[in-house]
């Protein structure tokens, strides 16, 4: 049996001599007619395309920063600018309400005014009042007030006046003054804390939904900062399995280039396997590429900039998949998901902000109907500085108290409104729905994803397996002479898809991971990121703002 093999291998050995001497001469024929000889392209130095690459890449590469997952994490926090934009909205809530308790500030105005006429005497004036030439009078008048309501719908007004008069007919000024105090308390419409505080409250529940609002920025954008960050590791993992490719086309260009020197291999085996290294070094080079793309994504998500640019440097990530085996239940995160979801909470909140606004329109609907009781006392002296102690002596004084009421005919724009705030709550309740249903497919997708991922890992961890021993044994057997090179390139590729597969499964079962934790809302919990509402110091104070010259 021995000799059999034996005297076959001479014989294959010896057919293969054969062929590459007829190959030989029918190039040298082909030489004299001018065609290219395959001997002088097979001295092609494939490594200038390698050079050229790198010399490129070089050039886009600035120093490296290594950076860990939770330092990126950090980063993305700090300066990624749709969370750095989302802020603003609480801000913004903030102020609504500030404004919203503006409605129970008290307002002081005063007023000073002086006239001073001149008019000849009437007819009647000279007949019996013996008047005949102009009459004179001046008159200077001194208002101060302050009116507001209160937080039960009470409006009150405090008026302090005092007038100045002299003229033809009194001779000495004559000083009048008082001060007159109303009241107005709705009875119906307006009335209680309750309907006067919704404004304030309802801006409260626009705060709370700015700060779900941004917890769902955060929650997805650390979530895609950490999927960009292992998307890196993969590229980086791509290019040294590009460069093993690489590596395994080297070997095979050696061993042919051997088996030529013997006379056991045809020139075309080497020119092949010349040709499968070009192809290997173009990937290399795409690989390469690949990583700077996958670094501006990663430096986009955590503000990685130089000035307003990216930043030149090279992001290095020292952390590498773990590969951490995770127990789901299915209807555990449904639940999860339902109370967690930042979504979920906005819309729960848009629905209470709902009801507050059909309890103010209700509260429209009634008549107005309000009490008014007045008070004031006033003097009236011959000197100024008697007319306070006539004011407090009651010279003069008078109170009033009445009811004053009114209803639109028809009231269709309070109906209007009423029934707009019924649909607007119907539409927010829908509104939950809708991202209860999001939140359970997101949750359903991601699980999917999960547990095909972690089938994929372990099936492509075999299959690479597989193709390593395939391809030991396919140039085992080229060293024998019973395979060709082109076998032996295909099963080199072959062993590079089943490379780059489970690396892509990895790289994948790691995004899983990412992705089930948003869907559940418990990414940030599982990072132990805390959500601290943005601050600003608001210091505009009073006097500044009613200061003419402010900003100026």
């Amino acid at each position: 049996m021995k000799s059999y093999v034996l005297s076959t291998l001479l014989v294959f050995v010896g057919i293969s001599t054969g062929l590459v001497a007829q190959e030989k001469d029918s190039i040298s024929s082909t030489t004299d007619t001018g065609e290219i000889n395959i001997f002088e392209t097979l001295k092609i130095n494939l490594d200038d395309l390698e050079q050229l690459g790198k010399s490129v890449n070089q050039r886009l590469i600035g120093e490296n920063v290594r950076m860990s997952l939770e330092e990126c994490v950090q980063m993305a926090l700090i300066n990624n600018q749709d969370i750095l934009i989302s802020g603003f909205d609480s801000l913004i809530s903030r102020t609504d309400i500030t404004g919203a308790y503006g409605q129970f500030d008290p307002t002081i105005s005063f007023n000073l005014s002086h006239a001073d006429n001149t008019s000849p005497a009437s007819p009647l004036q000279s007949a019996f009042g013996g008047f005949t030439g102009d009459i004179e009078s001046q008159n200077t008048n001194y208002q101060l007030r302050l009116n507001g309501k209160n937080q039960i719908g009470t409006q009150y007004d405090v008026d302090l006046s005092s007038n100045r008069e002299n003229g033809t007919f009194s001779g000495d000024a004559i000083y009048a003054g008082g001060f007159t105090t109303t009241l107005t308390q709705p009875l119906l419409k307006g009335f209680g804390r309750d309907v006067n505080m919704i404004q304030i409250r309802s801006a409260e529940k626009g705060l709370e939904i700015s700060h779900q609002q941004i917890q769902t920025t955060i929650l997805n954008t650390i979530g895609e900062s950490i999927k960009a960050y292992w998307e890196l590791v993969g590229t980086i993992e791509n290019l040294r399995v590009r460069q093993e490719a690489l590596d395994n086309a080297n070997r095979l260009v050696t061993i042919t280039e051997k088996r030529l020197e013997i006379g056991s291999a045809a020139a075309i085996e080497v020119l092949r396997a010349k040709a499968g290294t070009a192809t290997r070094l173009s990937d290399l080079v795409t690989a390469r590429t690949a990583i700077l793309d996958a670094e501006d994504q990663l430096k986009n998500l955590i503000g990685l900039q130089d000035g307003d640019i990216f930043s030149p440097d090279s992001v290095v990530p020292t952390d590498r998949p773990r590969m951490v085996n995770v127990d789901w239940d299915l209807d555990k995160s449904i639940d999860t998901a339902l109370k967690n979801r930042p979504e979920i909470k906005s819309s729960e909140l848009q629905i209470e902000q709902s009801d507050l606004e059909l309890e103010r329109t209700k509260n429209e609907l009634l008549p107005q109907l309000d009490g008014v009781i007045s008070y004031g006392q006033s003097s009236q002296k011959l000197s100024l500085d008697n007319l306070p102690h006539g004011v407090k002596s009651q010279d003069g004084k008078a109170w009033s108290v009445g009811i004053s009421g009114s209803i639109p005919i028809g009231n269709r724009a309070a109906r209007s409104n009423h029934h707009r705030s019924k649909l607007s709550k119907r539409q927010n309740q829908q509104r939950l729905k809708k991202s209860q249903q999001d939140v359970v497919l997101s949750v359903r997708t991601a699980v999917r994803g999960l547990v095909s991922s972690e089938i994929l890992v372990e099936s492509n961890r075999q299959a690479r397996i597989l193709q390593e021993a395939n391809v030991a044994a396919e140039e085992k057997r080229l060293e024998l002479g019973v395979t060709t090179s082109q076998i032996v390139l295909d099963t080199q590729e072959d062993l590079t898809s089943a490379q780059t597969e489970e690396l892509r499964a990895i790289v994948n079962y790691e995004k899983a991971i990412i992705d089930l934790q948003v869907a559940e809302g418990t990414l940030l919990e599982e990072l132990n990121i805390e959500f601290m509402p943005p601050e600003d110091d608001f210091s505009l104070t009073f006097l500044q703002s009613i200061n003419p010259a402010r900003g100026m």
